[in-house]
């Protein structure tokens, strides 16, 4: 048999064979009874076709399987002809509809040959047999309606009892013997382990998933081997938890009640070990489905649904394998980290997404995950370490930098955090962007629900942090292809103004003031350039001492930003160190009115009053600025500042009051260590 025919070589290729046969056997044995004679021309020639259809078969003669189509119009013409004479309703009706699926299912064939379609041509063996044993109760049905004469009712009753017996106890084993048995195996096995993978694989149908890894342990590594034991993995991943439902696309949400046993699985599993296994199961597969002889060609198709979460319902090994050709890339290798976290994303599960990325050692990947969760996190108890995460994360946001003012060079958010990680985090602002961009491109289409459709906006979270980190306006973001022209058109002038605002803060905090200075001078004239670049501007030209035109400068910005009361206090000080007291003096009142505490100015007001020779007002001021009970450590701050000030003679009462409060502050520790 295999000296004349290449293809025949598994079972299932025989039990084609010997349907055809058998089926055309059966028509030319009805036409040879006493019938009506357009019946008996019908069933001759439908006999003949299905006899030359297996010739074909075995031929491997691809052109003969395009008689499907005239013998599935007889059957239609036959199923006709008996409705329009009245012998037998249920007969007619069977006939046309086992007619019109072959020419149907067929017409992708003729589409290949005859158009050069791309739609695959080969329809393996084991795939037509389990199409025969699903149709099995109505191919028996018609020609025993039709030899016993049948009544429509009595045919309609036998099929309503039959096919759900079919469906529910004889179906199942016949594909499971199918699967087992009537399948090829790998020819680089010897006869012993070709006879293990048979069993192994029927133990697998049968659920007996241990016993099946048993008898794979010692076969050789071959594709098929490793296929059969990624399924029987896969196969034990549907009951392992919930983190392999999230990586095998199961489920589309994940039920807040199983939330933290995802975050655990994240952070505990070999992940690394389960995104490789899931490439190469897919890998294998596909492979299996290219090939002329597929083994897995029944489990192959459920298995990838699973794996992919897409469903392809006409030519699905096709379909599969041009999805894998084209998105493979995205899913291996460093990529697959990024895969993962936009699936928890859009999931919902942003706590595990952000345990996933710290995992990938991804530093943007890890800003944008916990970016979305600290959006929805937040305590009951506001906290100032809770306080200083949050400013530091939503200081990229161009909006709430705006209230924030994190970046200014004396505020308070500075002091704590330190210079030192502000000028990296400004710059990853637009890296950031372009990720989640490329990102929303890569993966959504892959991430698509049942309850979305493809045409819609991006998930809801990604949405909401790439319009917060590009403050563009809501009209731009609901169109994509309006957002991407928008931000390839400012993305460059974007980028330059953050790197600019970078190199100011690296420069001002190594205290070059200078470079500093030039630095926010060239980021202040960007569009995007707000208060914070203006600022910094003018207090690098405080630093040296160019107060003339920084009071110039300040005195333009309070013309357009009047109720800031930090812009008042920085007037107050140039004209201070101009020697204009008393404006400076209306200046800092200006800052108090405006919201600024009073007590936070106190000392730059007496320093002031000091400076025009009005000590006991002066004195007033250092008094509220102290509290009512200072400590020796301020009292010695106090003079110290006053000292770099030239204000000595109050320096010097004050470093008295602060060793006098020292002696007092040591005699009372001596006396509670007596006691």
């Amino acid at each position: 048999m295999n000296s004349t025919s290449p293809y025949l070589k598994a079972p299932s290729e025989i039990i084609i064979l010997v349907a055809c046969c058998a089926i055309g056997a059966t028509h030319c044995f009805l036409a040879s009874q006493e019938l009506p004679p357009l019946q008996r021309m019908s069933l001759w020639l439908a006999g003949l076709l299905q006899l030359v259809l297996a010739w074909g078969t075995w031929r491997l003669t691809r052109w003969a399987r395009l008689l499907i189509f005239p013998y599935a119009a007889g059957l239609i013409a036959w199923g006709v002809f008996s409705l329009w004479q009245n012998q037998s309703w249920g007969l007619g009706v069977g006939v046309i509809f086992v007619g019109a699926v072959l020419i149907l299912y067929n017409t992708l064939f003729a589409t290949k040959l005859l158009f050069r379609i791309p739609v695959r041509l080969h329809l393996p063996p084991l795939f037509v047999a389990s199409w025969v044993v699903m149709y099995l109760p109505l191919l028996l049905l018609i020609p025993t309606a039709l030899l016993l004469n049948l009544s429509p009712v009595l045919t309609f009753l036998i099929a309503a009892v039959l096919l759900p017996v079919h469906f529910l106890f004889i179906r199942p084993p016949l594909l499971q013997f199918l699967a087992a048995y009537a399948s090829p195996v790998p020819s680089e096995l010897s006869r012993e382990n070709q006879k293990k993978f048979r069993e192994a694989r029927r133990a697998r149908l049968l659920g007996r998933v241990q016993w099946a890894e048993i008898l794979l342990l010692n076969l050789p590594d071959v594709r098929g081997v490793r296929t059969l034991k990624g399924l029987l993995q896969l196969q034990r991943h549907e009951d392992r938890g919930i983190l392999n439902k999230v990586l095998f696309q199961h489920e589309i949400a994940i039920p807040p009640s199983k939330q933290e046993q995802l975050e655990e699985a994240c952070r505990t599993a070999d992940l690394e070990q389960l995104l490789e296994s899931r490439t190469q199961l897919i890998d294998d597969l596909v492979a299996d489905l290219a090939s002329p002889r597929p083994l897995f060609v029944m489990e192959a198709t459920p298995a990838l649904k699973i794996l992919t979460g897409q469903t392809f319902y006409i030519n699905p090994d096709l379909g599969y394998l041009g999805w894998w050709n084209e998105n493979r890339s995205l899913c291996t290798g460093g990529r697959s980290w990024g895969w993962l976290v936009s699936r928890l994303w859009s999931l919902e599960c942003l706590k595990a997404a952000e345990i996933v990325s710290k995992r990938s050692e991804n530093c943007l990947l890890e800003e944008a995950s916990t970016l979305l969760r600290m959006s929805e996190d937040s305590p009951d108890d506001l906290d100032i370490e809770w306080i200083i995460e949050q400013t530091r994360r939503f200081c990229l946001f161009p909006q709430s930098a705006k209230h924030l003012k994190p970046f200014m060079l004396d505020s308070i958010f500075a002091s704590i955090e330190g210079w030192e990680e502000m000028p990296n985090r400004l710059e990853l602002r637009v890296p950031l962007v372009d990720m989640l961009i490329q990102m929303a491109k890569d993966y959504l289409p892959m991430q698509i629900t049942p309850s979305r459709k493809s045409n819609e906006a991006p998930n809801s979270d990604w949405a909401w942090i790439i319009a917060q980190l590009t403050n563009c306006t809501r009209e731009i973001f609901q169109d994509s292809e309006a957002f991407e022209k928008w931000w390839n058109a400012v993305r460059e002038e974007e980028r330059r103004y953050d790197e600019w605002m970078a190199d100011g803060l690296r420069t001002a905090n190594a205290e070059d003031w200078e470079q500093a200075s030039e630095c926010f001078h060239e980021a202040k004239k960007y569009p995007r350039a707000g208060i914070e670049a203006h600022y910094n501007y003018v207090l690098c030209l405080m630093k040296l001492e160019s107060f003339g035109e920084a009071e110039s400068l300040l005195e333009e910005m309070i013309r357009k930003s009047p109720d800031e009361e930090r812009l008042w206090t920085r007037l107050g000080d140039c004209r201070r160190y101009l020697g204009r007291g008393s404006e400076a003096m209306d200046a800092y009142q200006k800052a108090v009115d405006k919201g600024e505490d009073e007590e936070n100015l106190a000392v730059l007001m007496g320093l002031t009053l000091a400076n025009d020779g009005q000590e006991e007002e002066a004195l007033q001021k250092f008094q509220t600025a102290l509290g009512p009970d200072p400590d020796a450590d301020t009292l010695e701050e106090l003079s110290t500042f006053l000292e770099s000030e030239g204000v000595y003679h109050l320096a010097q009462r004050f470093r008295q009051e602060a060793f006098q409060k020292s002696l007092e502050e040591d005699l009372e520790n001596f006396e509670e260590e007596e006691d």
